[in-house]
């Protein structure tokens, strides 16, 4: 049977013209206030997440760890608000285990009353490298990278870290790889972070471990203009000069 005219559908109606019009406007607003949120990221740095938790447990802490100093990680440098740091040429004490005890169990506290609380967990970070539990702290500064990215000692204490492990790693072509994630995250310190110092100094030392000289050479320049007559300063010095 033919199809009557009343039994073909009409084709359905075209949208009004001011409806495409909103639909592009509001479209170009978003790509504007897009643009509008990269260019703030770029001109308003991140803000940086350094020092102890504030609760009172952490004083508590870094009490506890009186006299423990943070350094001696294969002629790496380190710096931690819960331990500080020492001097190239001072002995390391090892941490008592009394005292490590105690502290862990206050920053454990910590952790649990404030979980997203990033330096709560690189606090905990920093007591696992000076007790080298490499492994426990690479995971600790892990989680307070995923909590806050802009933490720059966890980026520090991640970076030493991943080279203590790759001292003890058998296969060459994983120990070099943990050297570069290493560096990676010392190169991630920015200038304006309390560690940079620190992150700048084993950064040019493990791209001298690498092979890398010539950026090593830029990195022990940079250094240099920053701290040139420090003994960390004729430490690197002599580590550069030593593969030439």
């Amino acid at each position: 049977m033919e199809p009557t005219l009343s039994s073909v559908p009409a084709p359905a109606a075209e949208p009004p013209l001011w409806r495409w019009s909103a639909s592009v406007l509001a479209f170009l607003f978003a790509l504007v206030a897009l643009a509008a949120l990269a260019a703030l990221a770029l001109l308003v740095p991140p803000r940086l997440v350094e020092g102890l938790p504030g609760d009172p447990g952490a004083a508590a802490a870094r009490e506890a760890l009186s006299g423990s100093a943070a350094l001696g990680f294969d002629g790496l440098r380190f710096h931690s608000a819960l331990l500080g740091e020492a001097g190239p040429d001072r002995a390391v004490p090892l941490v008592r285990v009394a005292s490590a005890a105690r502290a862990e169990s206050l920053l454990v506290a910590i952790a649990r009353r404030h979980p997203f609380d990033p330096l709560a967990h690189t606090a905990l970070g920093s007591l696992s490298l000076a007790r080298h539990r490499w492994a426990e702290a690479e995971s600790r500064y892990r989680r307070a990278l995923d909590l806050r990215a802009t933490c720059p000692e966890a980026r520090l204490g991640l970076g030493v870290a991943l080279a203590e492990r790759a001292l003890i790693e058998t296969d060459a072509l994983r120990a070099r790889g943990l050297e570069l994630q290493a560096i990676a995250q010392f190169a991630a310190v920015t200038r304006a972070a309390q560690t940079y110092p620190q992150a700048l100094y084993d950064r040019a030392l493990l791209l001298t471990h690498v092979g890398r000289d010539e950026e090593a050479r830029r990195r022990v320049a940079e250094y240099m203009a920053l701290d040139a007559s420090s003994p960390w300063a004729a430490r690197l010095a002599d580590a550069v000069g030593s593969r030439r």
